[in-house]
Protein backbone atom coordinates (compact mmCIF):
# COMPACT_ATOMS: atom_id res chain seq x y z
CA UNK A 1 0.00 0.00 0.00
CA UNK A 2 1.42 3.37 -1.05
CA UNK A 3 1.65 5.96 1.72
CA UNK A 4 0.96 9.68 1.40
CA UNK A 5 1.99 12.40 3.84
CA UNK A 6 -0.05 15.61 3.56
CA UNK A 7 1.27 18.80 5.20
CA UNK A 8 -1.12 21.60 6.19
CA UNK A 9 -0.74 24.75 8.29
CA UNK A 10 -4.42 24.83 9.31
CA UNK A 11 -6.44 22.46 11.51
CA UNK A 12 -7.79 19.17 10.21
CA UNK A 13 -10.63 18.32 9.97
CA UNK A 14 -11.84 21.73 8.97
CA UNK A 15 -10.91 22.47 5.39
CA UNK A 16 -13.20 20.80 2.91
CA UNK A 17 -10.72 20.56 0.05
CA UNK A 18 -8.01 18.81 2.07
CA UNK A 19 -10.59 16.34 3.34
CA UNK A 20 -11.93 15.62 -0.18
CA UNK A 21 -8.43 14.97 -1.51
CA UNK A 22 -7.47 12.74 1.42
CA UNK A 23 -10.77 10.86 1.16
CA UNK A 24 -10.37 10.30 -2.60
CA UNK A 25 -6.92 8.81 -2.02
CA UNK A 26 -7.99 6.55 0.86
CA UNK A 27 -10.91 5.25 -1.19
CA UNK A 28 -8.42 4.19 -3.86
CA UNK A 29 -6.36 2.25 -1.34
CA UNK A 30 -3.70 4.80 -0.40
CA UNK A 31 -2.63 5.15 3.22
CA UNK A 32 -3.00 8.86 3.99
CA UNK A 33 -1.61 10.80 6.96
CA UNK A 34 -2.41 14.50 7.39
CA UNK A 35 0.22 16.31 9.48
CA UNK A 36 -1.20 19.70 10.42
CA UNK A 37 -0.85 22.71 12.72
CA UNK A 38 -3.19 22.96 15.71
CA UNK A 39 -2.77 26.62 16.61
CA UNK A 40 -5.58 26.61 19.21
CA UNK A 41 -4.37 23.43 20.97
CA UNK A 42 -7.89 22.05 20.97
CA UNK A 43 -7.43 18.74 19.11
CA UNK A 44 -5.73 15.50 20.25
CA UNK A 45 -2.15 14.92 19.06
CA UNK A 46 -3.27 11.93 16.96
CA UNK A 47 -6.53 10.46 15.77
CA UNK A 48 -8.14 8.49 12.98
CA UNK A 49 -10.71 10.58 11.12
CA UNK A 50 -12.91 8.55 8.78
CA UNK A 51 -10.01 6.36 7.71
CA UNK A 52 -7.52 9.24 7.46
CA UNK A 53 -4.64 9.30 9.94
CA UNK A 54 -4.20 12.71 11.53
CA UNK A 55 -1.17 13.95 13.47
CA UNK A 56 -0.96 17.47 14.84
CA UNK A 57 1.78 19.95 15.66
CA UNK A 58 0.73 21.66 18.89
CA UNK A 59 2.12 25.17 18.66
CA UNK A 60 0.05 28.05 20.02
CA UNK A 61 -0.38 30.84 17.48
CA UNK A 62 -2.95 33.25 16.12
CA UNK A 63 -4.06 33.85 12.54
CA UNK A 64 -3.79 37.61 12.05
CA UNK A 65 -0.51 38.84 13.57
CA UNK A 66 2.35 39.20 11.08
CA UNK A 67 4.91 39.66 13.87
CA UNK A 68 3.82 36.46 15.59
CA UNK A 69 3.82 34.60 12.29
CA UNK A 70 7.41 35.65 11.54
CA UNK A 71 8.45 33.96 14.78
CA UNK A 72 6.14 30.96 14.82
CA UNK A 73 6.24 29.97 11.14
CA UNK A 74 9.94 28.92 11.04
CA UNK A 75 9.42 27.02 14.29
CA UNK A 76 6.43 25.27 12.72
CA UNK A 77 8.55 24.28 9.69
CA UNK A 78 11.17 22.73 11.94
CA UNK A 79 8.59 20.82 13.98
CA UNK A 80 6.82 19.71 10.78
CA UNK A 81 10.09 18.47 9.30
CA UNK A 82 11.21 16.62 12.44
CA UNK A 83 7.82 14.92 12.85
CA UNK A 84 7.77 14.02 9.16
CA UNK A 85 11.19 12.38 9.43
CA UNK A 86 9.68 9.86 11.84
CA UNK A 87 6.92 8.85 9.42
CA UNK A 88 6.98 6.38 6.55
CA UNK A 89 5.64 7.70 3.21
CA UNK A 90 6.13 7.47 -0.56
CA UNK A 91 4.95 10.96 -1.55
CA UNK A 92 4.85 14.20 0.41
CA UNK A 93 1.93 16.50 -0.48
CA UNK A 94 2.47 20.13 0.64
CA UNK A 95 -0.38 22.63 0.78
CA UNK A 96 0.49 26.29 0.16
CA UNK A 97 3.75 28.19 0.57
CA UNK A 98 3.72 27.80 4.37
CA UNK A 99 4.39 24.04 4.35
CA UNK A 100 6.52 23.96 1.20
CA UNK A 101 9.94 24.45 2.90
CA UNK A 102 9.33 21.47 5.19
CA UNK A 103 8.08 19.48 2.22
CA UNK A 104 11.29 20.19 0.31
CA UNK A 105 13.43 19.21 3.29
CA UNK A 106 11.54 15.93 3.64
CA UNK A 107 11.98 15.27 -0.09
CA UNK A 108 15.73 15.74 0.26
CA UNK A 109 16.22 13.70 3.43
CA UNK A 110 13.77 10.92 2.54
CA UNK A 111 14.40 10.80 -1.22
CA UNK A 112 10.68 10.96 -2.00
CA UNK A 113 8.58 12.85 -4.57
CA UNK A 114 6.90 16.13 -3.69
CA UNK A 115 3.51 17.45 -4.84
CA UNK A 116 2.78 21.14 -4.29
CA UNK A 117 -0.94 21.97 -3.90
CA UNK A 118 -1.36 25.76 -4.18
CA UNK A 119 -4.77 26.78 -2.87
CA UNK A 120 -4.13 30.52 -3.29
CA UNK A 121 -2.32 32.90 -5.65
CA UNK A 122 0.40 34.14 -3.30
CA UNK A 123 2.07 36.59 -5.69
CA UNK A 124 -1.07 38.73 -5.24
CA UNK A 125 -2.73 37.31 -2.12
CA UNK A 126 -3.48 40.53 -0.21
CA UNK A 127 -3.46 44.29 -0.76
CA UNK A 128 -0.12 44.43 1.11
CA UNK A 129 2.58 44.11 -1.55
CA UNK A 130 5.33 43.55 1.02
CA UNK A 131 3.49 40.58 2.50
CA UNK A 132 2.83 39.22 -1.00
CA UNK A 133 6.52 39.49 -1.92
CA UNK A 134 7.50 37.60 1.22
CA UNK A 135 5.06 34.75 0.64
CA UNK A 136 5.89 34.50 -3.06
CA UNK A 137 9.63 34.51 -2.33
CA UNK A 138 9.26 31.49 -0.03
CA UNK A 139 7.09 29.77 -2.62
CA UNK A 140 9.29 30.54 -5.61
CA UNK A 141 12.65 29.45 -4.19
CA UNK A 142 11.17 26.05 -3.37
CA UNK A 143 9.41 25.48 -6.72
CA UNK A 144 12.61 24.11 -8.28
CA UNK A 145 12.29 21.01 -6.13
CA UNK A 146 8.64 20.02 -6.66
CA UNK A 147 7.68 17.07 -8.87
CA UNK A 148 4.05 17.98 -9.53
CA UNK A 149 1.72 20.96 -9.11
CA UNK A 150 -1.99 21.17 -8.31
CA UNK A 151 -3.75 24.50 -8.92
CA UNK A 152 -7.29 25.66 -8.19
CA UNK A 153 -8.38 27.18 -11.50
CA UNK A 154 -7.07 27.90 -14.98
CA UNK A 155 -6.99 31.69 -14.69
CA UNK A 156 -4.86 31.63 -11.55
CA UNK A 157 -2.52 29.10 -13.13
CA UNK A 158 -1.96 31.37 -16.17
CA UNK A 159 -0.81 34.20 -13.88
CA UNK A 160 1.34 31.85 -11.78
CA UNK A 161 2.98 30.46 -14.90
CA UNK A 162 3.78 33.96 -16.19
CA UNK A 163 5.56 34.64 -12.91
CA UNK A 164 7.40 31.32 -12.67
CA UNK A 165 7.46 29.47 -16.01
CA UNK A 166 6.50 26.35 -14.08
CA UNK A 167 4.36 24.81 -16.84
CA UNK A 168 7.35 24.37 -19.16
CA UNK A 169 9.22 22.29 -16.58
CA UNK A 170 6.44 20.14 -15.13
CA UNK A 171 4.24 19.83 -18.25
CA UNK A 172 1.93 16.81 -17.76
CA UNK A 173 2.52 16.87 -14.00
CA UNK A 174 0.32 19.94 -13.56
CA UNK A 175 -3.35 19.44 -12.71
CA UNK A 176 -6.13 22.01 -12.28
CA UNK A 177 -8.62 20.82 -9.67
CA UNK A 178 -11.62 23.01 -8.90
CA UNK A 179 -13.00 23.12 -5.38
CA UNK A 180 -16.34 21.50 -6.17
CA UNK A 181 -18.42 19.71 -3.48
CA UNK A 182 -18.74 15.97 -3.20
CA UNK A 183 -21.45 14.34 -5.32
CA UNK A 184 -24.60 12.98 -3.71
CA UNK A 185 -25.29 15.80 -1.24
CA UNK A 186 -28.86 16.11 -0.01
CA UNK A 187 -30.92 18.65 -1.89
CA UNK A 188 -31.94 21.81 -0.03
CA UNK A 189 -35.56 22.74 0.59
CA UNK A 190 -35.57 25.92 -1.48
CA UNK A 191 -36.84 29.35 -0.56
CA UNK A 192 -40.51 28.71 -1.45
CA UNK A 193 -40.74 25.34 0.29
CA UNK A 194 -38.51 25.74 3.32
CA UNK A 195 -39.26 24.67 6.86
CA UNK A 196 -38.66 28.16 8.23
CA UNK A 197 -41.18 31.00 8.26
CA UNK A 198 -38.26 33.35 7.60
CA UNK A 199 -35.88 33.67 4.69
CA UNK A 200 -32.50 32.57 6.01
CA UNK A 201 -29.44 34.34 4.62
CA UNK A 202 -26.00 33.03 5.54
CA UNK A 203 -22.33 33.77 5.24
CA UNK A 204 -19.94 30.94 6.09
CA UNK A 205 -16.17 31.19 6.11
CA UNK A 206 -13.39 33.24 7.65
CA UNK A 207 -14.46 36.26 9.68
CA UNK A 208 -11.76 38.72 8.63
CA UNK A 209 -11.66 42.25 7.23
CA UNK A 210 -11.11 41.02 3.68
CA UNK A 211 -14.69 39.77 3.80
CA UNK A 212 -16.97 42.85 3.89
CA UNK A 213 -19.47 41.30 6.30
CA UNK A 214 -19.99 44.61 8.10
CA UNK A 215 -21.61 46.00 4.95
CA UNK A 216 -24.03 43.08 5.00
CA UNK A 217 -25.03 43.98 8.56
CA UNK A 218 -25.48 47.63 7.59
CA UNK A 219 -27.74 46.58 4.72
CA UNK A 220 -29.86 44.27 6.89
CA UNK A 221 -30.27 47.10 9.38
CA UNK A 222 -32.04 49.12 6.67
CA UNK A 223 -34.31 46.31 5.42
CA UNK A 224 -37.81 46.63 6.89
CA UNK A 225 -38.97 43.04 7.17
CA UNK A 226 -39.65 40.53 9.92
CA UNK A 227 -39.16 37.65 7.49
CA UNK A 228 -35.35 37.61 7.53
CA UNK A 229 -32.58 35.94 9.50
CA UNK A 230 -28.87 36.43 8.78
CA UNK A 231 -26.44 33.78 10.05
CA UNK A 232 -22.68 34.38 10.27
CA UNK A 233 -21.02 30.96 10.44
CA UNK A 234 -17.31 30.73 11.21
CA UNK A 235 -14.72 31.49 13.85
CA UNK A 236 -15.97 34.90 14.98
CA UNK A 237 -13.63 35.09 17.98
CA UNK A 238 -11.44 37.52 16.05
CA UNK A 239 -10.88 41.28 16.14
CA UNK A 240 -13.18 41.70 13.17
CA UNK A 241 -15.71 39.35 14.76
CA UNK A 242 -15.77 41.65 17.79
CA UNK A 243 -16.50 44.61 15.49
CA UNK A 244 -19.43 42.75 13.96
CA UNK A 245 -20.88 41.66 17.31
CA UNK A 246 -20.55 45.16 18.69
CA UNK A 247 -22.42 46.56 15.68
CA UNK A 248 -25.22 44.02 16.16
CA UNK A 249 -25.54 44.87 19.86
CA UNK A 250 -25.41 48.63 19.37
CA UNK A 251 -28.13 48.48 16.72
CA UNK A 252 -30.30 45.94 18.56
CA UNK A 253 -30.18 43.44 15.70
CA UNK A 254 -30.04 40.31 17.84
CA UNK A 255 -33.43 39.18 16.60
CA UNK A 256 -32.31 39.01 12.94
CA UNK A 257 -28.57 38.18 13.24
CA UNK A 258 -27.07 35.01 14.68
CA UNK A 259 -23.41 34.09 15.11
CA UNK A 260 -22.38 30.46 14.95
CA UNK A 261 -18.87 29.18 15.54
CA UNK A 262 -16.85 27.06 13.13
CA UNK A 263 -18.99 24.13 12.00
CA UNK A 264 -17.61 20.84 10.55
CA UNK A 265 -18.41 20.43 6.87
CA UNK A 266 -21.01 17.67 7.24
CA UNK A 267 -22.97 19.69 9.80
CA UNK A 268 -22.47 22.88 7.79
CA UNK A 269 -23.96 21.32 4.65
CA UNK A 270 -26.94 20.06 6.64
CA UNK A 271 -27.42 23.57 8.02
CA UNK A 272 -27.19 25.02 4.50
CA UNK A 273 -30.00 22.74 3.32
CA UNK A 274 -32.30 24.76 5.59
CA UNK A 275 -31.03 28.19 4.57
CA UNK A 276 -31.97 29.97 1.36
CA UNK A 277 -29.34 32.54 0.35
CA UNK A 278 -25.55 32.29 0.60
CA UNK A 279 -23.30 35.34 0.40
CA UNK A 280 -19.78 35.14 -1.08
CA UNK A 281 -18.32 38.63 -0.43
CA UNK A 282 -14.70 39.57 -1.16
CA UNK A 283 -12.58 42.69 -1.13
CA UNK A 284 -11.43 43.35 -4.68
CA UNK A 285 -7.92 44.22 -3.50
CA UNK A 286 -5.84 41.40 -4.99
CA UNK A 287 -5.72 39.05 -7.97
CA UNK A 288 -6.33 36.18 -5.59
CA UNK A 289 -9.72 37.67 -4.66
CA UNK A 290 -10.51 38.74 -8.22
CA UNK A 291 -10.08 35.15 -9.45
CA UNK A 292 -11.33 33.12 -6.47
CA UNK A 293 -12.21 29.45 -6.16
CA UNK A 294 -14.61 29.53 -3.19
CA UNK A 295 -16.01 26.20 -2.06
CA UNK A 296 -18.93 28.05 -0.50
CA UNK A 297 -20.09 29.12 -3.97
CA UNK A 298 -20.44 25.55 -5.19
CA UNK A 299 -21.85 24.39 -1.85
CA UNK A 300 -24.59 26.98 -2.39
CA UNK A 301 -25.35 25.34 -5.74
CA UNK A 302 -25.49 21.90 -4.12
CA UNK A 303 -27.80 22.92 -1.27
CA UNK A 304 -30.14 25.16 -3.33
CA UNK A 305 -29.03 28.39 -1.70
CA UNK A 306 -29.15 31.40 -4.00
CA UNK A 307 -25.46 32.20 -4.59
CA UNK A 308 -24.89 35.95 -4.21
CA UNK A 309 -21.25 36.52 -5.12
CA UNK A 310 -18.83 39.42 -5.47
CA UNK A 311 -19.13 41.06 -8.90
CA UNK A 312 -15.68 40.15 -10.21
CA UNK A 313 -15.43 39.30 -13.92
CA UNK A 314 -14.42 35.71 -13.11
CA UNK A 315 -17.36 35.05 -10.79
CA UNK A 316 -19.74 36.83 -13.16
CA UNK A 317 -18.70 34.36 -15.86
CA UNK A 318 -19.30 31.39 -13.53
CA UNK A 319 -22.55 32.59 -11.96
CA UNK A 320 -24.66 35.35 -13.48
CA UNK A 321 -23.75 34.76 -17.15
CA UNK A 322 -25.09 31.22 -16.79
CA UNK A 323 -28.11 32.17 -14.69
CA UNK A 324 -26.84 30.22 -11.65
CA UNK A 325 -26.81 33.07 -9.15
CA UNK A 326 -26.50 36.82 -8.72
CA UNK A 327 -23.48 39.12 -8.52
CA UNK A 328 -23.31 42.05 -6.12
CA UNK A 329 -20.93 44.87 -5.30
CA UNK A 330 -20.53 44.24 -1.57
CA UNK A 331 -18.75 47.55 -1.10
CA UNK A 332 -22.09 49.30 -1.71
CA UNK A 333 -24.53 48.94 1.20
CA UNK A 334 -27.46 50.28 -0.81
CA UNK A 335 -26.91 47.67 -3.54
CA UNK A 336 -26.96 44.90 -0.92
CA UNK A 337 -30.15 46.32 0.62
CA UNK A 338 -31.95 46.43 -2.75
CA UNK A 339 -30.87 42.87 -3.51
CA UNK A 340 -32.15 41.56 -0.17
CA UNK A 341 -35.47 43.32 -0.79
CA UNK A 342 -35.70 41.80 -4.28
CA UNK A 343 -35.12 38.32 -2.84
CA UNK A 344 -37.88 38.81 -0.27
CA UNK A 345 -40.35 39.86 -2.98
CA UNK A 346 -39.41 37.19 -5.56
CA UNK A 347 -39.21 33.72 -3.97
CA UNK A 348 -40.35 31.91 -7.13
CA UNK A 349 -37.68 33.57 -9.27
CA UNK A 350 -35.11 32.66 -6.63
CA UNK A 351 -36.35 29.06 -6.67
CA UNK A 352 -35.94 28.88 -10.45
CA UNK A 353 -32.33 30.07 -10.21
CA UNK A 354 -31.40 27.69 -7.40
CA UNK A 355 -33.01 24.72 -9.13
CA UNK A 356 -30.96 25.41 -12.27
CA UNK A 357 -27.81 25.75 -10.16
CA UNK A 358 -28.60 22.46 -8.39
CA UNK A 359 -28.92 20.66 -11.72
CA UNK A 360 -25.56 22.09 -12.77
CA UNK A 361 -24.09 20.75 -9.52
CA UNK A 362 -25.40 17.29 -10.37
CA UNK A 363 -24.02 17.33 -13.92
CA UNK A 364 -20.83 19.37 -13.64
CA UNK A 365 -19.96 21.22 -10.42
CA UNK A 366 -19.13 18.21 -8.24
CA UNK A 367 -15.97 16.48 -7.06
CA UNK A 368 -16.31 13.30 -9.14
CA UNK A 369 -14.15 14.47 -12.06
CA UNK A 370 -11.79 16.42 -9.81
CA UNK A 371 -11.12 13.35 -7.66
CA UNK A 372 -10.31 11.34 -10.78
CA UNK A 373 -7.74 13.96 -11.79
CA UNK A 374 -6.05 13.57 -8.41
CA UNK A 375 -5.92 9.78 -8.63
CA UNK A 376 -4.56 9.96 -12.18
CA UNK A 377 -1.78 12.29 -11.05
CA UNK A 378 -0.81 9.98 -8.19
CA UNK A 379 -0.80 6.93 -10.45
CA UNK A 380 1.60 8.70 -12.81
CA UNK A 381 3.76 9.80 -9.87
CA UNK A 382 4.03 6.20 -8.67
CA UNK A 383 5.15 4.79 -12.05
Amino acid sequence: MKKILMLRSNPFPGEERVYKEAKSLTEKGYDVTVLCWDRDLKFPPKEDFKGIKVERIHLKAGYGSLKELLIKMPLFWIKLFLRGLKLDFDVVHSYDYDTLPAGVWLKWFKGKKLIYDALELFCSYTSNKTVNRGMFFIERINLHFIDALIYTNEERLKIFNKKTGICHRLKEYIVVMHNYPEPGLKKGFGIANGESSRIIFQYNGVVNRDRPILNLLKAFKEVKSEKILFMIIGNHNTAYGDVLKRYVNENEMGDIVQFQDFTPIDKLLELMRKSHVGFVPLLKDSLNNMIPEPSKLYNNFATRNLAVVEDTPYLKKVVSDKGLGITCDFSNVNNIKKLVEWIILNPEKVNNITEKAYQEYLSHYNWKKEGKKLISLYERMME
